[in-house]
C-alpha cells in the first residue's frame, strides 16, 4: 500500500485469502470506520500475512486488521509484524491489531510513543511483547485477553496505563517497571 494512500475503501481486500504480504507504507492514511473490513477473511488459505510497516509510516491506523464480525475466525491471518529499521512511527491506533491471533511475538520500534485501546486485545497467542523506551502510555484494554503473554516489562517513560490494559492475561507471571 503505497505511502501517497490516504484512504482505504470498505472490503477492498475481502476474501484474499491467499494473502502473504501486506508492505503499509500509508503515512498519511486515515483511521478507518470499525465496520471496514478492509483485509476481512484475508490469508487464511496460506501460512499466514506477514505485515511490512513501512519507516515513514507515523500511526497504524485504528482498525487496520479488525472488523466488527462476531466471527473472529474470518479476521486477517496476520502471523508476523515487521517495522522497518529507523521507523517514524509514533502510534499504534485502536483496535489497530485486534484479536490478530497468529502473532506470537512482536517487537514495538523506539520511535513508538502510544499504544491505543485494544490495540493488541485478544491475540491470544501473543506470548512475547518487546515494547520501546520511548513508550509513554499504554491505552485501555491495550492488551486485554492476551493469555499467552507470560511477562511485560514497563519502560521508564511510562506515564499512564489505561484501564483494563492486562486484563485477563492469564499466564502473566511477572510485571516489571523500569
Amino acid at each position: 500500500i503505497p505511502e501517497n494512500v490516504t484512504s482505504i475503501g470498505n472490503y477492498a481486500f475481502y476474501n484474499c485469502k491467499s494473502l502473504a504480504q501486506i508492505e503499509f507504507n500509508a503515512a498519511a492514511s486515515n483511521d478507518l470506520s470499525n465496520n471496514n473490513y478492509v483485509f476481512y477473511n484475508a490469508g487464511v488459505d496460506g501460512n499466514g500475512i506477514t505485515v511490512v510497516i513501512g519507516k515513514n509510516v507515523t500511526k497504524i491506523p485504528s482498525y487496520l486488521f479488525y472488523s466488527t464480525s462476531n466471527n473472529t475466525s474470518n479476521l486477517p491471518k496476520i502471523v508476523n509484524v515487521i517495522f522497518e529499521d529507523d521507523s517514524a512511527c509514533k502510534t499504534i491506533g485502536s483496535y489497530a491489531f485486534y484479536a490478530c491471533n497468529g502473532i506470537a511475538a512482536i517487537t514495538i520500534p523506539d520511535s513508538v510513543h502510544t499504544i491505543n485501546n485494544y490495540a493488541f486485545a485478544n491475540c491470544m497467542n501473543l506470548a512475547r511483547m518487546d515494547m520501546p523506551s520511548s513508550l509513554t502510555t499504554i491505552g485501555s484494554y491495550a492488551f486485554y485477553g492476551c493469555s499467552a503473554l507470560t511477562e511485560i516489562v514497563i519502560p521508564e517513560n511510562v506515564t499512564s496505563i489505561g484501564n483494563y490494559a492486562f486484563y485477563n492475561c492469564k499466564s502473566l507471571a511477572q510485571i516489571e517497571f523500569n
